[in-house]
């Protein structure tokens, strides 16, 4: 998360959001090359530094593209949903596992990685927001 806070202060927030998310979804698909303890445990590494290391920047941004007035409740309901939801991952991927390899599996996770990238390269107040870090 630390270094997230330094790529997020000096690319701005599309860029090391891009990076990490991007990362991510390739990451958590080459999770499935992994056929010993070592690479395992060397790219579950990497998967964990790219897909946490984003939630250090979540507050930060989340709150400037609200206005002050509703910033805390906004930034609750955000995170409070994407929980709520992310509570179901366990279930929706058991179901699938059922059905499908590893493979599809991973894939299908890398996708959802893939439309988080998409949904923040649409956001537009980060533009604004991107424009403030650099001045």
């Amino acid at each position: 998360m630390m270094t997230f806070g330094s790529i997020l202060d000096f690319f701005g927030p599309r860029r090391a959001f891009g990076i990490f998310l991007i990362a991510s979804a390739a990451m958590v698909y080459t999770i499935t090359l992994a056929h010993n303890t070592i690479s395992l445990l060397i790219i579950g590494a990497i998967v964990g530094f790219f897909s946490n290391g984003m939630f250090g920047g979540y507050g930060a941004v989340i709150s400037r593209l609200y206005p002050t007035e509703i910033r805390s409740t906004a930034n609750n309901i955000i995170v409070n949903i994407g929980r709520a939801v992310g509570g179901f991952s366990s279930v929706v991927i058991g179901i699938l596992m059922d059905h499908y390899s590893i493979a599809v599996v991973m894939g299908f996770l890398s996708v959802l990685y893939i439309i988080s990238f998409t949904t923040m390269m649409t956001l537009p107040g980060l533009k604004k927001l991107a424009v403030k870090a650099n001045h």
